[in-house]
């Protein structure tokens, strides 16, 4: 911008002069501020990580379904855990640690393969019992009552045996334990035995309170060619702990 030019008058300049030096100063003008540039060194907002993703949703009890050789997605002679399945059944190093059996904390025979929280019910049972061999896998898997997991024909503990005869026509003879009768089914993954409350009219026992007598008490599944055995009475049963 150019500045207009001075026009000078003698007679008036000194009194110019002197008003000048009479008149107030003036303050010096502030100089607006100017808005600070953007800090572009500030961070910028950290992403935040992506949710996990939520473990599927162990099934239901009743869709498990025992069967030879088998129990819903567990397979005698598998390794533990399964590589899919392991949320089904979990390692506890301490499992059968104390008790009666006085099994210290630590110990390789304190250590089983017990269900997950969700198939453990409020007075201390298990939905099922998980036997392990030595060689880490799957020797048998047990269902006892009251667990309602059944068959994929409907069977649970507590069946009549007569109506498990008429779903199973091709069990095979009855083997007589001390307390129960052991059927046999074949599959092509294994055997499931059927141990049914029996009493020997020879030997009576009065174990049985007569709405037991003639029931499913347990179903076993094992491998083909193992031995059926029979758990009433015995205080112990699959995967579980001495007494």
């Amino acid at each position: 911008m150019r500045t207009p030019a001075r026009v000078l008058v003698a007679v008036s300049f000194v009194p110019l002069l002197m008003l000048a030096g009479c008149s107030p100063e003036q303050p010096a003008a502030t100089p607006s501020p100017t808005a600070s540039p953007s800090d572009s060194s500030s961070p910028s907002a950290t992403p935040s990580a992506s949710p996990s993703p939520e473990p599927p949703a162990l099934p239901a009890l009743v869709d498990l379904v025992i069967g030879p050789g088998s129990l819903g997605p567990l397979r005698v002679g598998d390794a533990v855990p399964p590589a899919a399945d392991a949320a089904i059944i979990v390692r506890e190093p301490d499992y059968c640690a104390g008790g009666s059996a006085g099994i210290p904390a630590g110990s390789p025979d304190a250590e089983r393969w017990v269900v997950a929280e969700p198939y453990r019910f409020s007075y201390g049972g298990l939905a099922f019992g998980t036997g392990v061999e030595p060689d880490g896998t799957i020797g048998a898997l047990q269902v006892l009552a009251p667990s309602p997991i059944p068959t994929a024909e409907g069977v649970i503990a507590g069946t009549p045996l007569a109506h498990l005869q008429s779903l199973y026509p091709t069990l095979s003879a009855p083997l007589d334990a001390v307390l129960t009768r052991l059927y046999v089914l074949d599959g092509p993954h294994g055997i499931l035995v059927f141990e049914v409350a029996w009493e020997d009219p020879a030997n009576p026992s009065g174990y049985w309170s007569p709405a037991e007598l003639d029931r499913v008490f347990a179903m076993t599944a094992l491998p083909t060619g193992a031995a059926p055995f029979a758990v009433a009475a015995t205080d112990g049963g699959v995967g579980g702990c001495p007494v």
